[in-house]
């Protein structure tokens, strides 16, 4: 299973896609504008905060006096990365920085740049202050952000387009943090308590061209957090660019931003002086507070031997684990899980860990929260997938190298890890050049049979391969690649998944949302329920039952090794809440977790439905709660 990255961290192959497709699409005129504003001030030192790849840096190293020396910042090393490598005109000074911490002394500065980096502060008072502090009396701040949403045309229809495909659960990155702070009474009052004046605001209108559709389609979800979102991520850029295309046919849209700037006489109170900036969907959300927790009532339908792996909110840990019948502001655990997999017996999480630079890959015990790392990746690899062994007893694990978006070539290795003090520990089963990246499926130890698949843009499966791992260090390989000779299965990769004992597979199919199941070692032996899949699939723990949603709102539950000439049978209960999708069963098998997408994106409204003795219930002994709107898991907690 894979958990969500940060939705507001500019890392991986992001930089290089922003680069190449956002900069020049949205970027451009407006660091061509805030260089001009500021080109027609004295000023001797420069700080550029949230510099990103370095656009209005080069703007600046171009328009200001040689002697005027300029430092860039960004939190974001990769970015800076990036920047550094496209070069500047002349000699500029590179830092990381956080805006909220400003590593320099008081009064450094006569003039402090952002360009749509403010909409990202977690505490933009604070932030606003912070820039103050470093500015001499008589300096001046310029920012932009984006105006509303709905004003700017390519981020409007990137945004409808990725909310109609997933119209219960949409990812709300585009609404909440590039288009999320345009509200003029809100900057103006941010600003004044960071300790300026009343700010100067512009409106700044520019028009946006691209030769098609893909370059918008690639940059906004390839080359911006919104790619960070665990659907949006599986679906990746090309499915959401059949959409785009349909929807603008020539890419020429208008951008809209709004222009801000503060300047401190000697007193340090401000006047305006304008700057660019950005709006988002009319609506702003924030983390939720209490009126997010569950509606915990009086009953015995929670248990809290077990409880949830919830994702969500505005950044680090960015996952918890907590009680079935508390809260994520509650959670027991806390970690930061780029991809994870919980144990068959749900008491482990393995997880590729998001607290440095460099992935690492962790376990962690999900009663007691005690976490070791297994194994440190280098610089130039990537996080992939991993899967548990049926015992529990290793890991089957993979590794990315390469961007395939970005070009240049691409790899991957298929690794296992044995937990056992004298097991294997990192030794390769594969390896992939230049045709996608593994991930890994299931290792059922006791047949020596593991299955991994070949992720492919698009977020398809391209390859399914079985390989058969004896003690020996011998792997034999059996690779299946079919669907009329496309190189797909058609399959979607983020839905694949295996029963408790690794004897079967399924997944959902890319284009109808049939469910497909097969023996793991042999895919091409698959069955098929029509169109059922389309709001999610998964193995009933310990069964080999599949769960899904059926017709008129239904709860089915389809034993494979029953399952006849019309498919998976039958009804588990009915009345479940409309729209629902399927988002985990209880780890021992005897409850399910329904969800509902909420208006606010953080949001989602959960029925947990626990199993009776009639397979036909039209009830069902169920409770409703509302929580973060990312329950991904259920594990045991003792």
């Amino acid at each position: 299973m894979t958990g969500p990255y940060s939705d507001k961290a500019f890392t991986r192959a992001i930089p290089k896609v922003y680069e190449t497709y956002l900069v020049p699409l949205l970027f451009e005129p407006y660091a061509v504008d805030l260089a001009r504003r500021l080109g027609s001030r004295r000023v001797t030192r420069v700080l550029e905060i949230a510099a990103g790849t370095g656009v209005v840096t080069r703007q600046l190293a171009a328009t200001l006096p040689k002697d005027v020396s300029i430092v860039a910042t960004d939190l974001n090393q990769a970015m800076l990365d990036q920047a550094a490598a496209a070069g500047t005109a002349r000699p500029v000074e590179w830092r990381q920085a956080d805006a909220m911490q400003l590593p320099f002394a008081d009064g450094s500065f006569d003039a402090i740049v952002c360009q749509f980096g403010v909409m990202f502060f977690p505490d933009k008072p604070a932030a606003f202050a912070e820039a103050r502090r470093v500015l001499r009396p008589g300096g001046v701040f310029l920012f932009n952000v984006w105006d509303r949403i709905e004003e700017n045309e390519l981020a409007d229809i990137v945004q409808t387009t990725v909310a109609s495909l997933f119209p219960t659960d949409p990812p709300g990155f585009l609404q909440r943090a590039p288009y999320g702070y345009f509200d003029r009474p809100t900057i103006e009052r941010d600003v004044a308590k960071g300790g300026f004046g009343a700010p100067r605001i512009d409106t700044v209108a520019a028009r946006s061209r691209a030769p098609s559709a893909r370059g918008p389609a690639v940059g906004y979800v390839e080359g911006s957090p919104l790619r960070n979102g665990a659907v949006v991520r599986a679906m990746r850029a090309s499915r959401i660019l059949r959409f785009a295309v349909a929807v603008v046919t020539v890419a020429i849209v208008l951008i809209v931003g709004l222009a801000v700037g503060v300047q401190m006489n000697q007193r340090q109170q401000g006047v305006a002086a304008p700057s660019p900036t950005a709006t988002a969907s009319p609506r702003t959300t924030t983390a939720p507070s209490a009126s997010a927790t569950p509606t915990v009532t009086t009953t015995t339908i929670y248990n809290d031997d077990f409880g949830f792996v919830i994702t969500g909110g505005d950044g680090p840990p960015h996952a918890v684990i907590r009680k079935e019948s508390s809260r994520a502001s509650n959670g027991t655990t806390q970690f930061a899980p780029e991809a994870f997999a919980v144990s068959a017996d749900g008491k482990e999480v393995a997880f590729w860990a998001k607290y440095s630079a460099t992935p690492e890959l962790h376990l962690l015990s999900a009663g007691t929260g005690a976490e070791r790392t297994l194994v440190t990746l280098t610089a130039d690899q990537r996080a992939g997938g991993v899967a548990w062994s049926t015992d529990g007893a290793a890991l089957l694990y993979s590794i990315d190298t390469g961007c395939g978006i970005c070009g240049g070539p691409i790899g991957a290795t298929l690794n296992i890890y044995e937990l056992a003090a004298s097991g294997r520990h990192g030794t390769v089963v594969d390896t992939q050049t230049n045709t996608g990246w593994y991930r890994p499926i299931a290792w059922d130890r006791s047949a020596n049979l593991a299955a991994a698949g070949l992720l492919v843009e698009g977020g398809s499966m391209a390859l399914y391969v079985t390989f058969r791992i004896d003690t020996g260090n011998t792997f034999t390989a059996h690779r299946v690649s079919s669907n009329a000779g496309t190189g797909k299965l058609g399959i979607l990769m983020q839905s694949v998944r295996a029963s408790t004992d690794a004897k079967f597979a399924l997944g959902v199919d890319f284009e109808s949302g049939d469910i497909k199941w097969w023996p793991l070692a042999d895919v091409t032996a698959s069955k098929s329920q029509v169109g059922a899949g389309k709001r999610g699939a998964q193995w009933r723990p310990g069964t080999h039952e599949i769960g899904f949603m059926g017709p008129s709102d239904q709860f089915w539950l389809g034993d494979v090794d029953k399952a006849g000439s019309l498919g998976l049978c039958c009804t588990a209960f009915s009345g479940a809440p409309a729209g629902s999708t399927l988002r985990t069963f209880r780890a021992d098998g005897t409850a399910v977790l329904l969800g509902v997408g909420d208006a606010n994106p953080f949001l989602a409204n959960y029925t947990l439905v626990r199993f009776g003795g009639d397979p036909k219930s039209t009830s069902g002994d169920r409770v409703s709660f509302q929580d973060l709107s990312g329950v991904l898991a259920s594990v045991r907690l003792r």
